[in-house]
């Protein structure tokens, strides 16, 4: 929820994974809920754990990759890379592609979203939506219409949605997008490999 910076609290959580062989993908979110979540195979945090990353932050210099490593520990996965992006380098991507386009599948009506401080309440009918970047950014951040855990699905669907825009604008669009939101987001991803990372995601099945 970094609405100035990207030491807030890590609401949105998703483990993303791609198979360049079986060209199979998949995403998985973490709800920001959980506490006691393992931080290794003795200890726990007690809080919940969309506080670890900022907890994280005020003890070593490397909070992102202390908490894929736990993450991947407690997935028993090896997670290769993370990325942290706030408010503004969501706003600033989503942007520099155009914008996003989402399916609903039934009407929804968030009353207690304050879009801006005069004006409360968003939402969307069923059917095929196209979402600049502040529309965007309510409709992954909106739960009170439904729950956490569709808003989770949400989410999902806009990475997605950006996988499929990306691919169909080509790799160029890559480096518009980076500068965009250049200084708005932290990753350990190789940006020299970024050819390679567009080449292995335009091969999967969505």
């Amino acid at each position: 929820d970094g609405r100035g910076g990207l030491g807030g609290r890590t609401d949105a959580m998703m483990v993303a994974s791609v198979d360049p062989v079986t060209r199979r993908a998949g995403i998985v979110s973490i709800p920001r809920d959980i506490v006691q979540f393992p931080l290794s195979s003795t200890r726990r945090y007690a809080g919940k754990v969309n506080a670890i990353y900022p907890s994280l932050a005020r003890t070593t210099s490397r909070p992102g990759t202390a908490l894929r490593q736990i993450v991947g520990r407690a997935l028993g996965i090896e997670i290769d890379a993370y990325v942290v992006v706030g408010f503004q380098a969501f706003r600033r991507l989503i942007s520099s592609v155009g914008g996003l386009d989402v399916t609903v599948s039934k009407r929804f009506y968030d009353r207690s979203y304050w879009v801006t401080p005069r004006k409360r309440g968003w939402g969307l009918s069923a059917g095929r939506h196209h979402l600049n970047a502040s529309n965007a950014l309510i409709f992954a951040r909106t739960r009170k219409a439904d729950s956490d855990y569709a808003r989770a699905r949400r989410q999902q669907q806009l990475v997605i949605s950006a996988v499929y825009k990306v691919r169909k604008l080509g790799p160029a669009v890559m480096v518009g997008m980076l500068a965009a939101a250049r200084g708005y987001y932290k990753t350990d991803l190789p940006m020299a490999d970024r050819a390679l990372i567009f080449a292995i995601v335009a091969r999967v099945d969505m």
